[in-house]
């Protein structure tokens, strides 16, 4: 619109006749043709730019596509566990109430042990947060002693805390507020470095999902922990759906405790998840800006939100797939309310609808937020849960603000990350920053130029695109062909769309199909069996690598003393609760591991259990090893 109104204004402009010899006259020219040149190439940028800014929004799209669609399948996994324990009404309600675990204990009762044998934290100051911080950053760590007393030390103080923290600007003048960090601990320290450490006059309030997904969450838990415990009126920290012992066995947190402590996991990550369950679950500063980490129902108050029984909860999980339609099952208010606070999206609908993207929690609208800020007399909300390209978002008219401080979650440059300073006047300063050699540069100039943001994040997402679809290639060419019943090898690419958009919707398939499928001589039309030609000899292997995920959850469920191999108590104990191995005993129990225990040490770990799959999916058709849910009683997610 500006390159239209800037030429309508030199058309318009007028110049008098001048001589031909006139000086006056050349000048003119040369200033005419030097505006137009200008113009042409302000044109020209603004077109690439454009450009380069869909390509690097397709392929973001392609990305919270499938982190959603990641969720959605834990949800499912959940389901499918619950579905096959309906014979046992106990073990049921302790899944969808308390805990997955067989035995319906409370993490907290059952960490006391572990708290009360662990040797006295030394008291904390500033100057032993200063060296944990110095060691942590040459990779060492705290020993699992340390990690225990540091544990029982913070379960202690949480339990003295209501459940929504009240926070003053009065006497520091403001509070900054960090989103997501997701085990990235280089931008905790970004934000230390930009921000300031905590400290009585520099306080802080994070808002949940500090562990998970990235590689460093022990580091990132144990910095936010310590700084708790040295300053616990100025450390303030909300919890997030993943700061759930059951989303941690999928998303990489236990894997990275085990990497980390080995054999003294289990009674870390028993202690972990009763710390979990006593964190706060919302902030509210100077009783004006409400900061939670997912969102808000019609039902929210801040009484109600007192009022929960927080520690009664080590697991949200399933909770949150009883909201998804189809689910059975009814929440309390008190459920719904916590499920809303630590699962839902804020979106442009009217009221509250299921949330089939995550197929869980729910998406409200700006008449909700609207009537819950009246009713409580909130100027501002703050969440976070969301990832956002440029580290924050504002939405409902300003009054809900999304923080994510996870910089290149998805890929290198995918996106900024964002913190923000919250004054007494209630309006935050954004603070956005990107995890590079060079950051202290990010927030004035990118890293890189939009091109090559652009690229780099489309090849990555493509990437993971391919992974998810690949072991599908036998079906997908399969549905195209009954599209070409002269056996052409050609079809359209609206019908090639539809038949991968039946695969993975959402996904802006005609845009990005060049990277997976070549186009036919015919215009319009693409040679449907060259779909990732080059990844079929590999079927095995992909396949695989699609169930791991699934393969892994599911080991870590089985090991129930997460000592990393299921024995055969274990096994007997796991097929016991399947339906079509209601009379297995200890025998079939037996049989299973002498098939699988390939260096007959008595137990199974990880890698063959994964083998023993791989070996079973050999012998199986391309469509029988395909991606598919284990069990989804709710529609899939658009």
């Amino acid at each position: 619109m500006g390159s239209c109104t800037s030429r309508n204004v030199v058309v318009e402009k007028k110049h008098k006749p001048l001589s031909a010899g006139n000086p006056a006259k050349k000048f003119a020219r040369s200033q005419s043709t030097e505006l137009q040149s200008a113009l042409i190439i302000q044109r020209w940028f603004r077109r690439r730019r454009a450009y380069y800014t869909l390509r690097h929004r397709v392929a973001w799209n392609i990305f919270q596509k499938l982190e959603y669609d990641d969720e959605a399948e834990q949800l499912r996994l959940q389901s499918f566990f619950e579905s096959i324990m309906h014979n046992d009404a106990a073990l049921r309600a302790a899944c969808a109430r308390k805990s997955f675990d067989a035995n319906p204990v409370h993490p907290g009762q059952a960490a006391e042990a572990d708290f009360a044998s662990a040797p006295p934290l030394p008291t904390p100051t500033p100057s032993s947060a200063l060296a944990l911080l110095e060691q942590l950053k040459r990779g060492e760590r705290p020993s699992s002693s340390t990690m225990m007393s540091l544990l029982a030390a913070v379960y202690k103080q949480l339990q003295s805390l209501p459940n929504l923290t009240h926070i003053s600007t009065a006497v520091t003048g403001q509070v900054c507020v960090v989103g997501d960090l997701h085990g990235q601990f280089m931008d905790l320290l970004i934000i230390f470095e930009k921000n300031g450490l905590p400290s009585e006059s520099n306080p802080y309030l994070f808002n949940g999902d500090f562990v998970d997904r990235g590689p460093q969450s022990v580091e990132v838990l144990l910095v936010l922990f310590y700084f708790m415990l040295v300053y616990p009126s100025a450390v303030s920290i909300n919890r997030g759906n993943h700061e759930d012992f059951l989303l941690s066995k999928r998303h990489g947190f236990e894997k990275e405790m085990q990497s980390k402590y080995g054999q003294h996991t289990p009674a870390l990550m028993r202690g972990l998840s009763a710390v979990f369950s006593m964190l706060p679950l919302a902030a509210l500063v100077d009783e004006k800006t409400l900061v939670l980490h997912a969102g808000i129902a019609p039902s929210l108050t801040i009484e109600a939100i007192e009022k929960i029984d927080r520690r009664q909860y080590p697991s949200v999980l399933t909770l949150a797939q009883m909201t998804s339609p189809g689910a059975s099952g009814q929440l309390s208010p008190e459920e719904d309310l916590l499920v809303a606070m630590l699962w839902n999206d804020p979106g442009t609908v009217a009221g509250c609808v299921p949330n089939v993207r995550r197929n869980g929690g729910s998406i409200w609208g700006p008449s909700v937020t609207k009537s819950v800020c009246a009713a409580n007399k909130l100027k501002l909300i703050i969440r976070s849960h969301e990832c956002q390209a440029e580290g924050f978002r504002y939405t409902h008219s300003s009054q809900v603000l999304t923080l994510f401080s996870a910089s290149n979650y998805y890929s290198p440059g995918s996106n900024l990350g964002a913190y923000a300073k919250l004054s007494s006047r209630h309006e935050p300063v954004i603070i956005q920053f990107l995890n590079t050699p060079h950051h202290q540069a990010a927030i004035r100039a990118r890293p890189s130029t939009l091109r090559i943001r652009a690229t780099t994040t489309e090849a990555a997402a493509v990437s993971s695109l391919v992974r998810t679809v690949a072991a599908s290639r036998a079906r997908i060419v399969a549905q195209c062909a009954a599209h070409d019943p002269a056996a052409t090898g050609m079809i359209s690419l609206s019908v090639w769309e539809s038949v991968l958009r039946g695969e993975v919707a959402g996904v802006p398939w005609r845009t990005i199909h060049p990277r997976f499928v070549k186009p036919a001589p015919q215009p319009g039309y693409v040679l449907y069996k060259t779909f990732l030609e080059n990844e079929e000899s590999a079927q095995v292997s992909v396949g695989l690598y699609q169930q791991l995920g699934k393969l892994e959850y599911i080991f870590r469920i089985v090991d129930a003393d997460r000592s990393g191999a299921l024995t055969r108590e274990e096994v007997s104990r796991a097929l016991s609760i399947f339906n079509s191995f209601e009379r297995a005993n200890s025998e079939t129990a037996e049989r299973i591991l002498a098939l699988i225990d390939f260096d007959k040490n008595g137990s199974i770990d990880f890698n063959e259990f994964a083998e023993g799959f791989r070996l079973v999916q050999q012998e199986m058709s391309p469509t029988m090893y395909a991606p598919t849910p284990l069990h989804d009683p709710a529609p899939a997610p658009a």
